[in-house]
Order: structure tokens, then C-alpha cells, then sequence
């Protein structure tokens, strides 16, 4: 199979990464469906990243075969900030919205000075008082990461306690938004958070179960699909026939996270949620890091 052609910072790890055995404090041995050597590739991986003050940055992540049950679980109880990985859950929660015969796609809704965000707003920038419809809303969203966008959707939810209000009914007790673009990238205390497992198995939920309909699933995945801020990252590490559905997130601070539906050929889909924490790696080095993890996905998640 041939990877896709993007070149990433190499970090290089000891030979152990792929071999021997690291028992996890989170892991059970009554667990099989845990796959334990990976901790310690996951170990290594988080002590390269150069810290931002007195604080360690942490890497967290989940990883689900749902074609065998194997999951990979490092620091996947832990809470990190969602960055824009809140964006899919906010459309999600549009589409639920459309399910329910509340809203419909085609709803044209207009842009405010109140929910103009200057750092990012590729789609929106220079069309306050317009009128944008949902669909295209939630595309600037997905594709772009429009956090125009992003905060006109909070607004056409109830704001962000109506999405965490969501999550609970969709069984996601532990993933939380309180604050729009820009500040909820901000950290302060478990606001704005998720953790791997819980956010991805949220996604799981959404574009798999019965959630939404089957046509807001597929919506969904073709908005995630769409994104195209996620080259480098896990992309990177995984064949190029491999579908990726993904949402990026980022910080100032040095934090990103990702969470995807990753689907090879004849083969179910692979979950995935992977963050890190404040950190004074480059963007380059921390993008680096989530490709190797998709490399490691692609050699060996889906072996027997």
C-alpha cells in the first residue's frame, strides 16, 4: 500500500517501542482486548515533547478496532481541552437538531458582531449581518474551522451548555463545553475538556449507532471527511486508500488534538482520539507524533 506523500519530522524512539510489553497502571489483566506493548511506544512518544513551564505535557490516547475489540488506552481517563475537536460534536448536535424536526439544514441564519471571532474565520471574515445557511455553516465548520461559524452554531444550539446537555443524553458524562471561540481554548480547570476514550467513543456512537438517522450519519461523515487541516497528522502515517474522517483542534500554547474515524479496505472502522497537552514542541514535532501513531495504527491494529 502506499502511504500518502507527506513528509514529517522523524523523532526517534528506542527499539523497545515495537517489541516488549509495558503493563499500564490504567490497563486490567482481565482486560484481553487491551493490547499492552504499545504503552511503552506511547511512553516514549510523550517524552520527547519539551515542556512549557514546570508543567510535563502529557500525550493521551484511545485507539478502538471495532473489527476485533482491541483498544490501546494511554493517559485515555484523562481530561484535555477539546480545542476545535468540539466542532464535529457541535454539528452533530445540528444534525440531531434535524433528526428531531427542530431545525433543517437549508435554515438560513444570520452572522452578528457577537459571534465574530478575528483570529480564524476564513469562511465568514467580512460577512457580518449575511445570512448563511446551516449546511454551509457547519461546512465552514468542518472543512475550514471556521470559528465564525462555530459560535453562530452555539447560538442556534442555546450555547454551550445546550451541547454539553446533548452529550448527556447521548451518554457522554464526561465531555464538556463552557465557553465559545476563542476562549475555550484557554485552560482553566476541566472546562471545555473531554477525554480520549470518552470523546471517541461519542464519535463512534454518532457515526455508527443509532444517534442520528442514517442520513445525518453520513452527513456527518462527510463533513469530517472534508477537513483540511489534518494532512500531517495521523493521515500521514496511514495508507493513502484509508478513509480518514477527522477533526483537528489547536492551541497557542502548543496544544492539539485529534479525533477519527479511520476505515481500511474490507475492514470496519478504527476509532481514534489523540491529544496533547501544553507544550513547547513545535507544531511540526507534535504533528509528528500523531504520525507515527497512525503509523502504528496501519502496521499493527489491524493485524490478526
Amino acid at each position: 500500500m502506499l502511504r500518502r506523500s507527506i513528509t514529517f519530522a522523524v523523532i526517534t524512539l528506542p527499539l523497545i517501542l515495537y517489541g516488549t510489553a509495558c503493563q499500564s497502571s490504567e490497563l486490567s489483566p482481565s482486560t484481553p482486548s487491551v493490547l499492552q506493548p504499545q504503552i511503552a511506544t506511547f511512553q516514549a512518544l510523550e517524552s520527547t515533547l519539551k515542556p512549557r513551564g514546570s508543567t510535563p505535557p502529557k500525550l493521551g490516547v484511545y485507539v478502538l478496532n471495532t473489527n476485533n475489540g482491541v483498544e490501546w488506552k494511554y493517559r485515555s481517563d484523562e481530561r484535555f481541552r477539546m480545542m476545535s475537536t468540539f466542532k464535529a460534536l457541535a454539528c452533530a448536535n445540528i444534525l440531531a437538531k434535524v433528526d428531531a424536526g427542530e431545525l433543517k439544514l437549508q435554515n438560513n441564519v444570520t452572522l452578528k458582531e457577537e459571534d465574530f471571532e478575528a483570529n480564524w474565520s476564513p469562511i465568514t471574515q467580512g460577512k457580518i449581518g449575511q445570512s448563511m445557511t446551516l449546511q454551509t455553516l457547519c461546512s465552514a465548520v468542518m472543512s475550514q474551522s471556521d470559528n465564525t461559524a462555530a459560535n453562530t452554531l452555539l447560538r442556534v444550539l442555546g450555547g454551550p451548555e445546550s451541547l454539553t446537555h446533548q452529550l448527556r443524553t447521548w451518554n457522554d458524562n464526561i465531555t464538556r463545553l463552557d465557553r465559545r471561540e476563542p476562549e475555550l481554548n484557554l485552560l482553566e480547570g476541566i472546562k471545555d475538556t473531554t477525554t480520549p476514550i470518552a470523546i471517541a467513543t461519542t464519535l463512534k456512537h454518532l457515526l455508527k449507532d443509532d444517534l442520528l438517522t442514517p442520513k445525518s450519519r453520513r452527513q456527518l461523515s462527510e463533513w469530517l471527511t472534508s477537513n483540511q487541516y489534518s494532512q500531517h497528522q495521523l493521515k500521514a502515517g496511514l495508507p493513502s486508500n484509508w478513509k480518514v474522517a477527522d477533526r483537528t483542534g489547536a492551541a497557542s500554547d502548543g496544544a492539539l488534538g485529534i479525533i477519527a474515524e479511520i476505515t481500511p479496505p474490507n475492514h470496519k472502522p478504527i476509532y481514534a482520539a489523540i491529544y496533547v497537552s501544553a507544550t513547547a514542541s513545535s507544531r511540526a514535532e507534535v504533528k509528528a507524533i500523531f504520525a507515527q501513531i497512525g503509523e502504528m495504527i496501519s502496521g499493527q491494529i489491524i493485524s490478526p
